[in-house]
This record gives structure tokens, C-alpha cells and sequence, in this order.
């Protein structure tokens, strides 16, 4: 399983290093780190040596800045030491959750956690970007909240997903009517919003990122968080894709990030949602 994992760390890398823009380096969002992480939380901290393998060879092989071996090294150790220091604040004590992610504690403080540890980590990789030097200038601000915002929704999006798969919890069925005509109908609303973005003028598409909740509300309400994690990834794969083909600039993909994390924070509500309304439609019927 290690080789294997391994294999697709360093293959989700070059991937979503190939949307890297020019002058900043880091790619718009970061998946691998969700396999890191959902890799680190269901085998153990004893998978440590295989991720620092895996983010080591990206860094040296797919990054864009093509930094030198002395300066992989050390990203790649701020990078391990981040996620081993994640799954450990939620593997035990205080912060400790369940990884099928069975309570609505559980994508809460995972989400919280997750933001809070990605921003020191995009703190001191901006500082290895500027040499060591505290004081940050605009420049190395820019590759803070881009490291950030793209390892922070590179989590808590692929990460969930994973750990629900291995737990054997990302199971719906589409072959009743009534499933299928929800399932079908999010497909068009998710086709309907991405028509309507990205057919607007440039000014007008970070406007309408709003229809991007249309479909992920549905899916959240209809399937709960399988189906809302599954359309979240088609959302969040679909808005990098078709802004790297429309040729954005680098100040609108980076607006692009931050509607991306406003989506991911509303998946996450909508998931607490769900839990309360299915937690009461159940004492209902008891009743």
C-alpha cells in the first residue's frame, strides 16, 4: 500500500502543478496533502518516512519553482512536520476525532485544525521563500496566502473523501427513481453553473461563483456528506480546470481561491446541517 500511495502523492503533484501560474509557483490547490494527511490519520505517524519520501521527489521533480536540493529538503520537512503535526492533534487528546467522521465534532474540528496548522505552515514556508526573514515583504504575502489557501482547501477537500472511501462510508445508491432524479439534477445544476460563470465577461465571474452552492446545498441535503463531498470535488476540479483554460490572470485565480474557501466552509455547515436535521427526523419517527 505504501508504494502505491507514494505513486499517486507524487502523481497528484504533477498534476495540479501543471495549473501553477506565473509569478507565483504553488499550484491553486493541493490534493496530495489531503492523501498525506488521510493517509497519515488511518495508517499512523509510522507512514512518516514514505510522505517526506513522496513530497521530497515532487518537490525535486514536478515544482514549478524548481528549487535547489538543500531548499526541497527543507520544504519538504516544514511541509512533513505540518501534516505530522496535524494528525497528531487529531489522532489523540483534546482535538482527537473519529476519522469515519460519523459527528458533526468530527468535520468541525477537523476543518478548524486544519486552518489553523496550513497557515503556520504557510508562515514559515514564506519565510523560507524570503530567506528567513520575518519581515515579510508584499511579494512573499502573496505566496503565504497562495501555499495557504491551496493546502488548506487541498484537505479539506480530498482528505474527508478519502478517509470516508477507506471507511467504507462513501456508499449511495442512484438506482431508485427518486435518487436518480437528484443525482441527475445536481449533475445539471453543477453543468448550469459552471455555464453561467464562465460564460460571463471576466469582471462578472467572480460574482457569479455564487450559483456554486445551487448544487452542493442539494447534493448536501439529498445525500449528505458523501454526496456532498463528491460534488465538491467535481466543483473545486471544474472552477481550476476551466480557469486554467481561460487563460485567468494570476490576481483572479487567487480571488478564485479565496470563493473556493468560502465553498468549503459552507460545505462544511451544510454538513453539521444535515446531521441535526437527519438527528431530528429520527426522534420524529421514534415518536
Amino acid at each position: 500500500m505504501c508504494s502505491s500511495d507514494l505513486a499517486l502523492y507524487v502523481l497528484l503533484g504533477w498534476v495540479v502543478n501543471t495549473f501553477a501560474t506565473v509569478p507565483l509557483t504553488e499550484p491553486p490547490w493541493n490534493p496530495s496533502s489531503g492523501l498525506g494527511l488521510a493517509c497519515l490519520l488511518t495508517l499512523g505517524l509510522s507512514w512518516t518516512p514514505v510522505l517526506y519520501l513522496g513530497i521530497l521527489i515532487s518537490e525535486l521533480t514536478v515544482s514549478l519553482a524548481q528549487p535547489s536540493l538543500a531548499q526541497a529538503i527543507l520544504e519538504s520537512a516544514l511541509s512533513m512536520a505540518g501534516y505530522v503535526a496535524l494528525a497528531g492533534l487529531l489522532r489523540s487528546g483534546p482535538l482527537a476525532i473519529d476519522i469515519r467522521l460519523t459527528r458533526t465534532r468530527d468535520m468541525v474540528i477537523f476543518s478548524l485544525t486544519t486552518g489553523s496548522v496550513t497557515l503556520l505552515m504557510a508562515l514559515f514556508y514564506a519565510m523560507l521563500r524570503s530567506d528567513l526573514n520575518v519581515m515579510l515583504t508584499f511579494g512573499d504575502a502573496r505566496h503565504l496566502v497562495r501555499f495557504w489557501i491551496g493546502e488548506l482547501v487541498g484537505i479539506l477537500v480530498f482528505a474527508p473523501l478519502l478517509l470516508l472511501f477507506w471507511a467504507g462510508r462513501l456508499r449511495f445508491s442512484l438506482r431508485s427513481q427518486d435518487a436518480f432524479l437528484h443525482g441527475f439534477g445536481i449533475f445539471l445544476t453543477v453543468l448550469f453553473a459552471f455555464w453561467v460563470v464562465y460564460g460571463n465577461v471576466p469582471a462578472e465571474q467572480i460574482t457569479s461563483l455564487y450559483l456554486m452552492f445551487l448544487p452542493l446545498i442539494w447534493a448536501a441535503l439529498r445525500f449528505g456528506l458523501p454526496g456532498s463531498l463528491l460534488t465538491l470535488v467535481i466543483l473545486q476540479s471544474g472552477i481550476i480546470l476551466l480557469s486554467h483554460l481561460g487563460s485567468q490572470s494570476d490576481a483572479t485565480v487567487m480571488q478564485f481561491q479565496i470563493r473556493l474557501l468560502a465553498i468549503d466552509r459552507k460545505s462544511t455547515r451544510l454538513n453539521s446541517s444535515h446531521g441535526y436535521i437527519s438527528y431530528a427526523v429520527f426522534c420524529l419517527k421514534k415518536k
